[in-house]
């Protein structure tokens, strides 16, 4: 089940049923081209889930899932490789009522070798191609052609598929003439027409489009593509006009993908083509991303929401008026009542849900697929007493596609699969870049660390560092961040690297640190990276020049950098503190301790710490007094929650 996406969910069966919500100038009941629905998020973030309840949602009715064809040894795939594969699978389908006429004529006759010196010559080949067609040849071709494309959902052996699909196709695409001669005619009338008025001769415009692919470059090829994507969408448009049921769906799954990019670009090039005003082609189109598919097809703010998800509701309602292409849509993490919703499907017991979400909160932010794995070893090590430490380093199966040997089960420790969840496909040297850029807060400060030499690739491998995979908003107008889940993943992995290695935890941070602008940012870093006497010095001498209210805004900034790992904290000097010093340490560590969700074991002993020691902290400040008072009565509150976490353990009555 999709937990959290309702309004995504919402929003996609609008546009199957009706097209588009709110378009400008839609009238009551008109139905209108769809833009294409990118889903957003990073991964794990339920996107493909949310592919699986609409499959589920349609049922029979006419629909393709699939994932965009990744590059192979023999390049990346085509988008007519794409094309194919949707035909192939809505022939299989549905072999009555889908044929593909237009499409296939083109296809075959583009990849045809024709004469390359002689145009005539190549036109009586085409004529020749099109008027007399051996049925036994034409069922290897289109045999061969399903054989080579990439797996799809449902269909382990294409070669014993194809032996289904090709029969109709042949029929759909041939026609009887006098003598019971069998021709490919049925297609090709529409390359002289192309449902905009031209009344040209459609040999020639096939010959012209071989050429084209043959000697036109990326420019020409491109040209092909849209060309035969416009076939293919009036195959589909004819076909569902002769249907009752909705339009056909094409559900495209991790479509950042050179095939998926291009796909989604003919799509644009034909439907919105300047002066073109090919009629609806009855095809609705969803797809799924990690980030960078928006950045790709050059989707401004202006045009579509983009990574908000606030906008998600507003589009759901109707707030906010969709009139271009492409509809992007941001996936959000999951809230709280959503988590126990969870909880109850993967099977924690009742008495615990309460508990494995509150462990887990903090853990994951909601993100759908790191919390469903994470409780799921909260099952096989014991939600009554699991920790977060625990849950991260339980040996858990590693999900493999089929085929795959069944007798065998590889285990990893749940925090190396949730890190597999988040940058799948990324090469190893780039895993270990990342690692060294989650030291930054943002995406401007990830530039500073890879314009260090602390980066083992090189310039021109760098743009993955830097995409909206792993840098987005997290908020309306905020700057490119990480997922905290995943900036938590990555940190472990910097805290285990060797102290004195050159991109140890303190050499990123005092890089950070060396590199800042600003006094604050600066003491920001060489907090985390462990320089607590400096920083408390700091604290110190601006507790008796700041108003309270911005000096406690600052030391909770403080307390929320991640937690250096053993050794990497400086030794304090040899004299003894000061009360005021050793006050304020107190408070900043114990405070920095609480903020960390892994540390729950020592949550409730470090808010005790905070609310203990405020007080003194509170009569050297300048002012604002009533607000130290509020700080220490919300620490006392928290060591209350967090010690009936500790007494529930194993009672099973949890919170």
């Amino acid at each position: 089940m999709a937990h959290g996406q309702e309004a995504v969910l919402e929003i996609a069966t609008n546009l199957i049923v009706r097209g588009s919500p709110a378009v400008a100038g839609a009238g009551r009941g008109e139905r209108t081209i769809p833009p294409v629905l990118i889903l957003v998020g990073p991964g794990g973030s339920g996107k493909t889930t949310a592919l699986g309840e609409l499959d589920r949602k349609l049922a029979d009715q006419p629909h393709v899932r699939l994932d965009a064809p990744a590059a192979g040894p023999d390049g990346p795939p085509s988008v007519l490789d794409l094309l194919t594969t949707v035909m192939f699978e809505l022939v299989r389908h549905g072999p009555r009522r889908w044929r593909f006429p237009r499409f296939l004529v083109g296809r075959l006759v583009t990849e045809a070798e024709l004469d390359d010196g002689n145009v005539a010559e190549a036109t009586r080949q085409v004529r020749q191609v099109l008027g007399r067609v051996d049925s036994a040849t034409l069922a290897d071709q289109i045999s061969a052609m399903m054989t080579l494309l990439p797996e799809t959902t449902g269909v382990p052996d294409a070669a014993e598929a194809a032996k289904q699909v090709v029969p109709p196709l042949i029929e759909g695409i041939t026609r009887t003439r006098w003598g019971r001669r069998v021709t490919l005619l049925a297609g090709h009338d529409w390359y002289g027409h192309r449902d905009r008025g031209r009344e040209r001769d459609p040999i020639t415009e096939l010959v012209a489009l071989n050429r084209l692919r043959r000697h036109g470059g990326e420019e020409g090829q491109a040209e092909v593509d849209r060309t035969i994507t416009a076939a293919f969408l009036a195959d589909v448009r004819h076909a569902a006009r002769r249907g009752t049921t909705v339009d056909p769906v094409v559900l495209l799954d991790a479509a950042d993908t050179e095939s998926g990019l291009e796909f989604l670009r003919a799509l644009e090039a034909v439907r919105y083509a300047p002066g073109g005003d090919y009629p609806h082609d009855h095809l609705t189109v969803i797809a799924t991303s990690n980030g960078p598919l928006v950045d790709w097809l050059g989707i401004g703010a202006d045009e579509a929401p983009g990574g908000d998800p606030a906008a998600v509701e507003r589009v759901r309602t109707g707030r906010l008026e969709i009139t271009g292409p492409w509809l992007p849509l941001a996936l959000r993490d999951l809230t709280e009542p959503e988590m126990l919703a969870l909880a109850e499907e993967i099977g924690i017991p009742h008495q615990h849900r309460h508990r494995v979400v509150r462990v887990l909160r903090g853990l994951t932010r909601g993100h759908p697929g790191g919390t469903a794995l994470l409780m799921r070893a909260a099952l096989k090590v014991g939600p009554d007493v699991a920790y977060p430490e625990d849950l991260l380093t339980a040996s858990m199966a590693v999900p493999e596609r089929p085929p795959h040997d069944r007798t065998r089960t590889r285990t990893k420790p749940a925090a190396d699969l949730l890190v597999d969840m988040f940058l799948a496909h990324l090469p190893k040297a780039l895993r270990d870049d990342l690692t060294t850029c989650a030291a930054a807060r943002d995406r401007d400060e990830a530039g500073v660390i890879a314009g260090s030499r602390m980066i083992g690739t090189s310039f021109e491998e760098q743009e993955p560092l830097f995409s909206t995979t792993y840098w987005a908003p997290r908020e309306p107008g905020g700057a490119p961040v990480m997922h905290p889940l995943l900036r938590l993943l990555l940190l472990r992995n910097l805290a285990a690297r060797p102290a004195d290695a050159a991109d140890s935890w303190r050499a990123v941070f005092g890089l950070l640190a060396d590199r800042a602008e600003h006094e604050e940012d600066r003491m920001h870093h060489r907090f985390a990276g462990g320089e607590v006497p400096a920083v408390v010095e700091w604290l110190t001498t601006l507790l008796r020049e700041r108003d309270g209210r911005q000096w406690l805004a600052l030391v909770r900034s403080l307390a929320h950098c991640p937690i250096p790992p053993p050794g990497a904290r400086s030794a304090c000097a040899g004299q003894p503190e000061d009360e005021l010093t050793g006050a304020i340490t107190a408070v900043l560590t114990a405070w920095q301790v609480s903020t960390d969700p892994v540390a729950i074991g020592r949550r409730a002993d470090k808010h005790a710490v905070v609310c203990t020691e405020m007080p003194l902290v509170a009569h050297r400040a300048r002012n604002d007094h009533s607000e130290f008072v509020s700080i220490a009565v919300q620490h006392r509150e928290s060591v209350r929650r967090w010690l009936d976490l500790h007494q529930d353990e194993g009672l099973g009555n949890a919170e």
